[in-house]
């Protein structure tokens, strides 16, 4: 498991059909046997945001290296957090762009452009 709470399965099958969500190479590679590697993580999720001065913090699970959180589906600069890199991640400037009141959807983008349940929040 890595430090995102990522784990990877690697191992060896026969079938022909080996269920696989957007494989590298979709179909069997021939011969007796092919090997496998597959990525298992938490849910892309949002738990919560909160606003701390100038930044945007999310959090939530499954978050991983690369990841970028969106505001209204713009994206923002972010950074995983360093002692939650799986489950927390900063913005260092997007919590200035929404004002008080104001509601705004949040997701986040993981690198394989998997997209978290919509957030609402509302800055208070």
């Amino acid at each position: 498991m890595d430090l995102f709470g990522i784990a990877y399965v690697m191992g060896q099958t026969n079938s022909t059909n080996l269920a696989t969500r957007s494989p590298l190479q979709p179909t069997f590679g021939g011969g007796v046997s092919d090997v496998f590697i597959a990525r298992m993580r938490p849910d892309l999720r949002i738990t919560g945001a909160s606003v701390s001065g100038k930044k945007l913090i999310v959090t939530g699970s499954g978050f991983d290296d690369g990841a970028k959180t969106l505001i209204n589906g713009e994206v923002q600069k972010t950074a995983n957090d360093e002692q939650s890199p799986g489950g927390m991640l900063v913005s260092k400037k997007a919590g200035k762009k929404i004002a008080a009141g104001q509601s705004v959807t949040i997701q986040v983008r993981d690198s394989d452009g998997s997209l978290s349940n919509e957030f609402v929040f509302t800055k208070t």
